[in-house]
């Protein structure tokens, strides 16, 4: 109980409802990297309702990918230039979550499959809520930017060398085997 309140007092009563992303925006963007180390990576999307009160009624909350968020943020931070991650290469398994009577969050699951992606390219598949029942959204806690960094020496390499012990004489034969076109695939 406050007798008196002063400029650090925030009535909540007078807060409006939001809903926001769990691990939303640009200050969380380190959390939504993934690594593509399996076929399949299952990403978390969470749908928060900020709320003085739990919600009397469900809250529906529609989901999108938002490909503008990567234009806008290649033009913020231009390296290492991230494009839209295929669609065929990730599939967020439900586009709608409903938040139910007395909770604050749903979630659903994003499925990115790695397979096929070129490793010196960095994707991105930014998801923002589309809509939430008429609640408010947040300005910056809306989009998860889940992203992943190619590495620009990541290739398929053909190789040719031979091996000579001791020496720079190239005319020399070599000591042992001569490999020509040999593929050797480079990780990130």
């Amino acid at each position: 109980c406050l007798k008196t309140k002063d400029a650090t007092f925030t009535d909540f009563a007078s807060t409006k409802d939001f809903v926001v992303l769990q691990n939303g925006g640009l200050t969380n963007f380190g959390a939504t990297a993934f690594n593509r180390g399996s076929d399949t990576v299952k990403l978390i999307v969470r749908a928060d309702l900020a709320s003085s009160s739990n919600p009397s009624s469900p809250v529906t909350v529609n989901l999108g990918v938002d490909n503008a968020a990567i234009a806008s943020y290649n033009a913020a931070n231009p390296n290492p230039g991230y494009v839209v991650l295929p669609a065929a290469n990730f599939k967020l398994l439900s586009n709608t979550l409903t938040i139910p009577v007395g909770q604050h969050y749903a979630e659903t699951t994003l499925e990115v499959y790695t397979k096929g992606l070129n490793p010196a390219i960095s994707y991105m598949a930014p998801i923002s809520i589309v809509d939430a029942s008429g609640k408010s959204l947040s300005s910056n806690l809306n989009t998860l930017y889940f992203h992943t960094i190619g590495n620009p020496l990541a290739e398929v390499y053909k190789r040719d060398f031979d091996r000579r012990n001791g020496t720079v004489n190239t005319a020399a034969a070599p000591n042992s085997t001569v490999t020509l076109g040999t593929i050797l695939s480079v990780s990130p």
